[in-house]
């Protein structure tokens, strides 16, 4: 497999679309630095902008690696590599274990130009606040296990949609669903468990709010539906991705094991799929 990974990374280090990758990613962080430093700014409040947005790449990371393997692994197809690799003697196995560690190192090396891009300029900029070294090192692991789960779930879909068209749009707008489906879980979360009431007072003829009390919310997720909507949001990667962007990481261990659980479920299932396709 050492030959397969050398070649792979040599392809990967001349492939466009994995530099356009980095370079996006690297600019969007550069973005968000900027956008909320200039409204910090204009509102004249403290500027926490490695605070909200150190760990943002984890929403955007899940597509990009989506959009890589894709068009990465589907060159090989219309190109025949996959067939001239099985014909000079690779195991089906090494090749799609090579692919998943060059969509490893591809994820990894783009989530790092978002980072660098924080702070070559974020610290500057905002100074370093909000983080200490041992958070942002847990932090860092998590993603990171995250990035691999990301990983092993688009390179089974790369691997295994021969078409290039309908890998992308497929892999894509299932992050997309993934990712909404955390949105919406998360957003149920942070529901307030009461609401105020709000009357209205007339004083001097002026109608002016004031909240007299309060009730609880019928849409705060109480009890054991709670525990299985956060379970189910920690599991998922793109869940994950939120706690990570607000700064929300509770259970560590649990979230890695999740990570784990997922990248060896869907690569053992993509490398038994893979032995069995028709590649001819």
């Amino acid at each position: 497999m050492s030959r397969l990974l050398s070649a792979g990374f040599m392809r990967l280090w001349k492939s466009r679309v994995f530099w356009t990758l980095v370079a996006g990613m690297f600019l969007w962080s550069l973005f968000m630095v900027y956008g909320n430093h200039t409204e910090c700014i204009a509102k004249g409040e403290a500027d926490d902008t490695l605070t909200n947005f150190f760990f943002g790449y984890g929403v955007i990371i899940g597509g990009a690696v989506s959009i890589f393997a894709s068009l990465f692994f589907g060159t090989d197809y219309s190109d025949g590599t996959i067939r001239n690799k099985i014909i000079i003697g690779h195991s089906r196995k090494s090749i799609y274990m090579s692919n998943f560690i060059i969509s490893v190192a591809a994820g990894v090396v783009m989530t790092a130009a978002w980072i660098l891009a924080m702070l070559a300029v974020g610290v500057p900029v905002c100074g370093w606040n909000g983080f200490d070294a041992v958070q942002a090192l847990v932090y860092l692991a998590v993603s990171f296990f995250m990035i691999v789960a990301f990983a092993a779930v688009f390179t089974a879909f790369g691997m295994l949609l021969s078409n290039r068209s309908v890998a992308v749009i497929v892999s894509f707008l299932v992050f997309l669903f993934w990712l909404q489906c955390g949105a919406y879980i998360y957003s149920r979360l942070r529901e307030p468990e009461v609401e105020p009431i709000y009357t209205m007072v007339t004083k001097d003829g002026v109608e002016k709010i004031t909240d007299a009390s309060y009730i609880e919310n019928p849409t705060y997720v109480r009890g054991t539906q709670r525990e299985v909507y956060t379970r189910i949001l920690e599991f998922m990667p793109t869940g994950q991705a939120l706690f990570l962007m607000q700064n929300e990481v509770t259970d560590v261990s649990f979230m890695i094991f999740s990570s784990l659980v997922i990248t060896v479920a869907v690569t053992l299932g993509g490398i038994v799929c893979f032995g069995r396709k028709d590649l001819l």
